[in-house]
């Protein structure tokens, strides 16, 4: 699979790969697959901030908000201060929670 061989080639850490694994074929439209790299993700780093954030968008374009509020509560719990990854998926889900239809993929 090209992107996958893409991102190995690059030498980026396993997590950041997985993340962006998952983010590639989320914006493909393969949610099967960006939904196991972005678990593989987790599982080797439970805080990865921008994981959590790409899993969530993952789940408002499966219309799954519980899911999505789940890793929204994460993210809230690991950024005290506040932090983009947050704030990026608390629009997301405003929007989503609005009737505007979160940009698929």
């Amino acid at each position: 699979d090209g992107i996958r061989d893409f991102c190995l080639s690059r030498g980026l850490g396993d997590v950041y790969k997985r993340q962006m694994l998952g983010f590639s074929h989320r914006k493909l439209g393969n949610n099967d697959e960006a939904y196991i790299y972005y678990n593989k993700a987790l599982e080797l780093d439970p805080e990865h901030l921008g994981t959590h954030e790409y899993i969530g968008r993952l789940y408002l374009n499966l219309d799954q908000l519980e899911e999505s509020k789940k890793h929204f509560r994460i993210l809230k719990a690991l950024c005290y201060f506040g932090c983009e990854e947050l704030k990026s998926l608390e629009k997301a889900i405003k929007e989503y929670e609005m009737g505007k239809v979160p940009k698929k993929y």
